[in-house]
């Protein structure tokens, strides 16, 4: 058995990802088209994972910006929803 020898000086450790660059706002977005277009089809299945995408989304994002990601995935969604 051959043990790894560990020197912290020259073993370089990735950095944590941001929480701030979690998702970006295209993500956001894309789902919300999605989810409305599951309204539009009335999937209530497709469009109940949408939005526990969202909740789970949003709870990994920095607290400062849970809020634009929320109107981005709600103007998405209600543009996708209107009727035309």
């Amino acid at each position: 058995m051959t043990t790894m020898n560990f020197d912290p000086k020259t073993t370089s450790i990735p950095a944590p990802v941001s929480p701030q660059l979690m998702n970006p706002l295209e993500i956001y977005s894309d789902a919300g088209r999605k989810a409305g277009l599951a309204a539009k089809r009335k999937d209530m299945g497709l469009l109940r994972h949408w939005n526990d995408w969202l909740s789970r989304a949003l709870a990994l994002e920095n607290p400062d910006r849970r809020k634009t990601c929320r109107e981005t995935y709600n103007d998405a969604y209600r543009e996708e929803a209107a009727p035309r």
